[in-house]
C-alpha cells in the first residue's frame, strides 16, 4: 500500500466510488473550512457570497437535486457523494474551533437535508430510501447532541477596555 491509493472496500480491485469520495472529501475540506466560512460570513457583500450561499449551492447540486439518478453507477456515486457532504456538514457543526454563526449555517443545511428527504421519502427506489433513513438518523444524533462546554461565547483580552486605563 502507498500514499497514492485510495482507501478502498472492495480489496485490490479499483473501487471507482472510493475515487469520487477522496475527491469529494478534497473539495468539501476546503469548501467547508470553518475559518473560510467565517471569512465568507465577514466579507459577503452583494458581489461576493456569503457562505450560507455557498450551503444553499452545494445542497442545491447534491441532497437537494431535482435530478436525482434512481439506478445504476450514477445513482451509487451521486449518494457515496451525498454522504461525504452529509459528514462534513456533520463535522462542522460540531466543530469547537468554528464560529457560533458557521456551526448555526452547517445546523440550517442538515435541517434543509431532512426536509427534503421528508419530502422524497417514499418516491425512490429502495437504495435511495436506505440512504435517506441512515442520513435521517445521522443528523437526529447531531441535532440532539448536547453542546459541548468549549462553545461559549468568547472571552474578552485581558486587561482594562481601551481608553479606561
Amino acid at each position: 500500500a502507498t500514499r497514492e491509493l485510495f482507501e478502498r472496500s472492495t480489496g485490490s480491485v479499483f473501487d471507482p466510488v472510493a475515487a469520487a469520495e477522496a475527491s469529494a472529501r478534497l473539495t468539501l475540506d476546503v469548501l467547508l473550512n470553518p475559518e473560510r466560512a467565517a471569512r465568507m460570513n465577514r466579507m459577503a457583500t452583494q458581489a461576493q457570497p456569503g457562505f450560507v450561499d455557498v450551503l444553499q449551492a452545494l445542497l442545491d447540486r447534491t441532497w437537494l437535486s431535482e435530478s436525482i439518478t434512481t439506478r445504476g453507477p450514477r445513482a451509487v456515486l451521486e449518494r457515496a457523494v451525498n454522504d461525504q457532504v452529509l459528514a462534513g456538514l456533520m463535522t462542522l457543526a460540531q466543530a469547537p474551533e468554528a464560529t457560533m454563526h458557521v456551526r448555526a449555517q452547517a445546523i440550517w443545511a442538515l435541517e434543509m437535508i431532512a426536509a427534503g428527504i421528508e419530502i422524497r421519502r417514499g418516491q425512490n427506489v429502495a437504495d435511495w430510501r436506505a440512504h435517506y433513513q441512515a442520513a435521517e438518523r445521522l443528523i437526529e444524533q447531531v441535532l440532539d447532541a448536547p453542546l459541548p462546554e468549549e462553545w461559549q461565547a468568547p472571552k474578552p483580552p485581558p486587561g482594562s477596555p481601551i481608553g479606561l486605563e
